[in-house]
């Protein structure tokens, strides 16, 4: 890890095994999934991480120089210099390797995904290989995962809860009645924008769910719509229809690892016909290519042998029904996302973690 000034990964090894602590000394058995390739299309994901982290670097550079020629600083300046740290913090290999090494000797499960992290924690739980998803983005709900905790505060339980049924559910969010387009969830995160493509200027949830869900439903030629919507810069549509169609078919069919006879494949995430797997690379806007495999630098079975998890499943009573969470502590009647709620740790025997970076 990087910071300004330089943090030891030692000391970032220290905090990562307190929190890892306070989960296993909760019931839970967290099983850790480490980032991959990224996706060329993930732009968007990334100018917001590199905004913050370019303007917390230069905010700590005028706060060390004041300490250096003698200023007066207050705390209020000393709170956010702390706040600041974190922000310009980044992720290397050095560090990776301390905590990939220290899971090996301590036999905490984890495993290193081909590409982005939350596709393969949605395939582990759909495979029932994990029960739910800890993790910093949203993008898992509309990938496939029933629930996902977020912003989860370890001293008090509290948590953000991502619900895939609330999101379809019109009483969760009465002004919008989407429970017929669960099979569009990819549609509607393309059109309201996410970490691939931007969202066109005005299109809020009334336009999207009034308007252009409606419209992409009974077009004939989906494409075509798409090259017309209005707001789209005319030099901009066909380039926008290319990408809004890529995205879409990522979120159903994304690379991920999945257990097949006890081998371990690199496979999509939905099933996709035979007759359209030798196009699953360039469907998902992987560029020419024609598997998702020839750009990782090892085979999928490498990958097997970079993972501690012995392929089975960890689920409670053979895999019962899941209760995790109490009664929500609150829900805005104005969208159906996130819920806050506390979480139960004696109900979730294992958690499947985000984790950082293994390839930048």
């Amino acid at each position: 890890v990087q910071m300004h000034p330089p943090y030891r990964p030692v000391r970032l090894l220290s905090e990562i095994k307190r929190r890892h602590k306070i989960l296993v000394d909760s019931g839970l058995k967290p099983m850790y999934v480490f980032d991959g390739r990224r996706h060329p299309m993930k732009v968007v994901a990334r100018e917001k991480r590199d905004n913050p982290l370019e303007s917390a670097i230069k905010w700590l550079d005028e706060f060390y120089s004041k300490g250096l020629l003698g200023e007066s600083i207050s705390d209020d300046e000393r709170d956010e210099a702390m706040k600041k740290m974190k922000e310009a913090t980044q992720v290397t290999p050095e560090i990776i390797s301390i905590v990939i090494e220290w899971m090996k000797e301590q036999e905490v499960r984890f495993i290193c995904a081909p590409f982005e992290a939350e596709w393969q924690c949605v395939a582990l739980v759909l495979d029932k290989l994990a029960d739910i998803i800890l993790s910093t983005d949203g993008d898992c709900v509309i990938l496939g995962a029933p629930k996902v905790i977020v912003e989860l505060t370890l001293s008090t339980s509290q948590c953000f809860v991502y619900d895939r049924a609330c999101v379809l559910s019109s009483l969760a969010n009465p002004k919008y009645d989407i429970s017929e387009y669960e099979d569009l969830l990819p549609e509607m995160a393309a059109f309201l924008g996410c970490d691939y493509i931007k969202r066109v200027h005005g299109y809020g949830a009334d336009r999207v769910f009034k308007k252009r869900l409606p419209g992409f439903v009974q077009a004939d030629d989906k494409r075509a719509y798409l090259q017309n919507l209005p707001g789209v810069p005319a030099k901009d549509r066909a380039s926008y229809a290319d990408r809004f169609l890529h995205v879409t078919n990522l979120f159903r069919y994304a690379p991920v690892l999945r257990c097949r006879n006890g081998e371990w494949l690199l496979l999509p995430l939905s099933h996709l016909p035979t007759n359209e797997m030798s196009n699953w690379a360039r469907m998902i806007g992987f560029g020419r290519v024609q598997h998702p495999s020839e750009l990782l630098p090892v085979d999928a079975q490498q990958y097997s042998k970079a993972m501690l998890f012995d392929g089975s499943s960890f689920l409670v009573d053979g895999g019962g029904p899941l209760p995790p969470f109490k009664d929500p502590l609150y829900k805005n009647s104005s969208t159906a996302l996130p819920h806050y709620a506390s979480i139960n740790f004696d109900k979730i025997p294992v958690a499947c973690v985000q984790s950082a970076p293994l390839y930048q």
